[in-house]
């Protein structure tokens, strides 16, 4: 017996969208709307085997990576973080040299060859994966002492992320208000606070040592992305400030002024 044909129309990706986004059943909204409001809970109910209304994690990852890059890489959001943080690393290390009084001065455009949100312009899904697995391996110390397996701890980790990545969507006025210093302190202390939170709710009983797991787990991802990804940047401001000081080229009254008998 043939198989009933399903054409492709408008009404086809239609009803497809409203399936993927707000059916009942693996519904993106719900899933975004409990990992939202009650992460540890919703983990600790995945875990159990009984979260099938949910979406898996690696699809509800995608899902909201397309959103998070509809907006931030799409609108030119990320691109204006990038040239901010470019220009603000610049100057500091400008201030630096002029403190000691070093001719050496370094351009923005310089920083930004080695800046990792530059790749995230190029590679953006390549960037947000590497960005998840430091995230997993960082949470060895938080979750596994709590019985949590390698696969949950993934698991758990893309459903925290993703969920993280949609909470910033928002915030893109920030950028465009020209606050994307502030954005940043914002994210830091919003993401700890997330993790935290989410830690503290996958205890099987109220331990308030759980909420400090997962600070911790925030603190060390931080220091291995300024391991990973900051080891590019890094070297390349030591190669910048390794570099021969240039001579300050004279001025027309200095030049005057030595040729003076």
């Amino acid at each position: 017996m043939a198989d009933t044909a399903h054409p492709l129309s408008f009404k086809s990706i239609f009803h497809e969208i409203r399936q993927e986004f707000g059916s009942p059943d693996r519904g993106f909204l719900r899933t975004a709307w409990k990992m939202g409001t009650a992460p540890g809970a919703t983990l600790r109910e995945v875990f159990r085997g009984d979260g099938e209304e949910f979406t898996p994690p690696v699809r509800y990852f995608l899902l909201v990576f397309t959103l998070y890059g509809l907006i931030y890489v799409s609108t030119g959001a990320i691109g204006i973080i990038a040239a901010d943080t470019s220009r603000h690393m610049a100057e500091l290390l400008n201030q630096a040299h002029a403190a000691h009084g070093d001719a050496i001065r370094i351009s923005a455009a310089e920083i930004a060859k080695a800046n990792p949100l530059t790749y995230y312009l190029q590679y953006p899904l390549v960037f947000e994966i590497v960005v998840t697995i430091l995230l997993w391996a960082a949470s060895w110390p938080a979750l596994a002492r709590m019985g949590l397996s390698g696969t949950e701890r993934l698991g758990a980790t893309m459903y925290l992320y993703g969920t993280f990545n949609l909470l910033q969507i928002p915030l893109v006025v920030f950028v465009f208000l020209g606050q994307s210093r502030t954005l940043d302190v914002v994210l830091s202390i919003l993401f700890m606070a997330y993790l935290a939170w989410a830690t503290q709710g996958l205890a099987t009983a109220p331990n308030r040592l759980a909420f400090l797991r997962g600070i911790g787990w925030y603190l060390i991802l931080q220091l291995i992305s300024g391991i990973v990804i900051g080891a590019p940047l890094a070297k390349t401001i030591y190669d910048l400030n390794a570099q021969p000081a240039h001579p300050v080229p004279a001025t027309a009254s200095t030049a005057s002024s030595s040729s003076a008998p």
